[in-house]
């Protein structure tokens, strides 16, 4: 492989993989929840961020061409339960810092005649929306999709909606105990902006504390949008900042948009604490505020089905 990428350098415009962290394997259990939350792609994503470093400037674009949970149409209670939402951002994550600018989530558009907001089990079970036999005209977003929407907007806002800006991904640096589970990942970009994802993978709440770097112009106030879902196993419920996309039907969000304010502290740091099997994003830069009035979206839900 590497002798191959190393001959198409220069030639090539990009270079696709396809990357399943799980596989549905012949007599062989179905992969878990307890498994998908304790895998990282760390070891295959170096490899690749090796060859990436060693390609030529301008660099060959590394994309994910094709990427989800499981193999094979995906697994019950992992493809399509919050577990997914949060292995999404993970894997979003790693692969952005280790070279990737882009990943296509595999996923066939499904039909579906029971109710709304309820898993069908059928074989495309990673998929991200769902059709409804009863009204085609309208559409179930599957739990997966938050984590797209989170990491997606959390890129817009440290480009300052800007697709062509540079974002630099790094590893956070967190103070505090660590616990089995717990990811970070800082995003900034040369406007200033940035965003801190974490993501808590542990049955125990978890407090870490963070120092904005130079780079970023900090306002004094950070703005926290939480993922959170009734368990880790929930096919419904699940909310971001507050918002959920249960029984909508034209793909707004609902509900009153609640980010946490987090005013920095008089050492300079910022402390966010994130439930059990919770994700967040802190946004930071001076107008940071001002995502407030853009996502206050609709504040009742939708009865129109």
């Amino acid at each position: 492989m590497y002798p191959f990428l190393k001959a198409a350098d220069k030639r090539a415009s990009c270079i696709t993989v396809h990357s399943y962290p799980l596989a549905v394997q012949p007599n062989q259990p179905t992969p878990t929840p307890e498994q998908a939350l304790a895998v990282t792609t760390d070891t295959f994503f170096a490899k690749w961020s090796k060859i990436y470093n060693t390609l030529s400037e301008p660099k060959t674009r590394l994309i994910l061409g094709e990427t989800q949970s499981v193999t094979d149409g995906g697994a019950s209670q992992v493809s399509n339960t919050f577990v997914s939402t949060l292995w999404s951002l993970d894997h979003m994550a790693t692969s952005a810092w280790s070279g990737f600018s882009g990943a296509q989530f595999h996923g066939g558009l499904v039909t579906s005649a029971h109710p709304f907001n309820k898993d069908v089990g059928d074989y495309y079970t990673y998929s991200v929306i769902e059709v409804n036999a009863m009204n085609t005209n309208l559409v179930d977003v599957r739990p997966v999709y938050y984590g797209l929407l989170a990491f997606n907007r959390m890129l817009d806002w440290v480009s300052g909606f800007n697709g062509n800006m540079d974002i630099t991904v790094e590893k956070a640096s967190l103070t505090g105990k660590a616990e089995n589970g717990f990811r970070s990942w800082l995003f900034s970009a040369s406007n200033g902006n940035g965003a801190l994802l974490m993501i808590n993978k542990d049955s125990k709440p978890r407090a870490a504390t963070f120092a904005v770097p130079k780079n970023i112009k900090d306002s004094g106030i950070a703005l926290g949008e939480a993922l959170t879902a009734p368990s880790v196993t929930s096919f419904s419920g699940i909310t971001i900042a507050g918002q959920t996309l249960d029984s909508t039907c034209d793909g707004r969000l609902a509900g009153k948009y609640n980010p946490k304010k987090i005013h920095i502290s008089k050492t300079g740091t910022y402390t966010a604490t994130l439930p059990a099997y919770s994700a967040m994003v802190l946004y930071l830069g001076k107008d940071n505020v001002k995502l407030t009035s853009r996502r206050a979206g609709t504040t009742v839900p939708n009865t129109c089905h």
